[in-house]
């Protein structure tokens, strides 16, 4: 009896113990190497991640440990296919207990650190997976036939996860994050058709801080339907952890959104706004912006006055809230003040309309928002030393609330009839200095014309005079 019940014992433990085993694997918990493997697939036309990778012989899957609480995306190799394709080979460490996907890359075809480099976004495509062991296409990619190239890789991206990844201190949203990639790897073909590669660590700028707005100005008032219009000149501020003496360059990547809303109150019932559907525009080629870029807003105001504005498209963060003192929120001044830099990068038309037409209240508006903005690189002065690097930051979208707004009021009137009025006398007394100059010139003419007649009438006095001596000379 006692041997039964030990028996018994012993398959219940045993039981137990595989049961274990079993949430343990579906949980994520890694034990030895097996589960490190557990989650695998490959496309169809594409080599397993894990087997190209141990093509390198001093590659050691040891050195790629699996942790549940790393959340990052690492680059560790590429390769050119002999598809002529692009290939990515990512660490993404969390994969059991949260896997992850990247989205993106940004990526020069320069050597690195060169007067030449700009990095551009490639949309990437998981094609292999084994375990933390990832392997991306990049998509519409060729690879060139010159002998030398550069994959200068900056970032690497994913989209944002609520539940592992930090919202921003302010009003903003992250739509991406950024990892820190920093190497650049040069292939070479021989003439007899042989492949080498090689890699060299780089340095980025991370991009510690960001912030996405826009401040809104009054352009005009139509008083005969309503309508006002605006302009909003789009911003983003940000630090980075470099100490930056002078910044030379910025490229920018983003996306523009037109869209409209109309609403009509129909006897006395409200509908929903009518929402068009957006218009996306990508800027695919980033916008290149440098510290000899100005920006000049030419407004019409009230009557018959207009208000130009103008400003450096770089500028630090100190002398972006002196010049907007007066227009920037507290919120907005508070989010940015510990930040470096400012710059004005884009900006769009705003209108907004009320009526009364036919008995019912109605409401139009037409707006450009400004999303996922990244920034892809920085040419700054440092310690003496002048870099050209790719930066690292998240993908970001403000809100559609303007950080401030510079209307239109009387104080500008007053200020501008002032403006105009000492114009006004300038110009009087231009055209008076005009008039009396031509009148003296012209009163000058006629008193020489005059003083050379008499000159004319004198000579020919005397020459008379001469004359009639010369006749009474003669007589004698």
């Amino acid at each position: 009896m006692r041997k039964i019940i030990y028996d018994n014992l012993h398959k219940i433990i045993a039981l137990l113990c595989a049961v274990v085993i079993c949430i343990a694997v579906v949980f994520g918990c890694t034990v030895g190497t097996t589960a490190a493997y557990a989650e695998s697939f490959t496309s169809a036309g594409y080599s397993d991640v894990l087997t190209d990778l141990q093509t390198d012989e001093n590659f050691n899957t040891d050195d790629y440990p699996a942790d549940n609480e790393d959340y990052s995306l690492s680059v560790i190799q590429v390769a050119e296919s002999t598809d002529g394709e692009l290939l990515i080979y990512v660490y993404q460490p969390s994969f059991a207990a949260m896997p992850l996907t990247a989205t993106q890359i940004s990526m020069s075809l320069y050597e690195w650190n060169s007067n030449d480099t700009s990095y551009n976004i490639y949309d990437i495509t998981l094609v292999s997976q084994k375990g933390v062991f990832q392997k991306y296409r990049v998509d519409n990619f060729i690879v060139s036939s010159d002998s030398t190239r550069y994959y200068d890789i900056a970032t690497i991206y994913r989209e944002f996860n609520a539940e592992i990844d930090e919202e921003t201190d302010d009003d903003n949203t992250v739509n991406g994050v950024g990892f820190e990639v920093g190497k650049c790897w040069t292939v070479k073909t021989d003439i007899g058709g042989n492949v080498t590669y090689s890699m060299q660590e780089t340095q980025v700028v991370i991009i510690t801080d960001m912030h996405l707005g826009f401040i809104r100005y009054e352009n005009d008032f139509n008083s005969w339907d309503f309508t006002s219009s605006y302009v909003d000149s789009h911003y983003v501020a940000f630090s980075t952890d470099w100490d930056i003496d002078t910044l030379f360059e910025i490229d920018i990547s983003f996306y523009t959104v037109h869209n409209v809303y109309s609403y009509v109150n129909q006897s006395g019932e409200a509908t929903e706004f009518d929402i068009s559907i957006p218009d996306y525009t990508y800027y695919d080629d980033p916008l290149t912006l440098t510290y000899e870029d100005t920006l000049s807003i030419d407004v019409s105001g009230k009557l018959w006055f207009h208000k130009e504005y103008t400003w450096d498209r770089l500028q630090t963060v100190s002398g972006f809230l002196s010049d907007n003192e007066d227009t920037l929120t507290d919120e907005t001044k508070s989010a940015i003040s510990n930040m470096q830099y400012v710059v004005r990068f884009y900006e769009s038309e705003y209108e907004y309309q009320t009526a009364t037409t036919t008995g019912y209240a109605s409401v139009y508006k037409d707006s450009t928002d400004v999303e996922k903005v990244r920034i892809l690189r920085l040419k700054f002065e440092a310690d003496g030393d002048t870099y050209n690097l790719g930066a690292v930051s998240n993908v970001q979208t403000g809100d559609s609330t303007p950080d401030g707004e510079d209307d239109y009021n009387w104080e500008d009137i007053k200020e501008d009839f002032l403006t105009w009025w000492d114009s006004l006398k300038s110009s009087i007394t231009t055209v008076l200095k005009i008039v009396f100059g031509v009148i003296f010139g012209i009163l000058a003419v006629w008193l020489l014309s005059w003083v050379v007649k008499l000159i004319k009438m004198l000579v020919s006095s005397v020459k008379r005079l001469f004359k009639k001596d010369k006749d009474k000379d003669k007589k004698e």
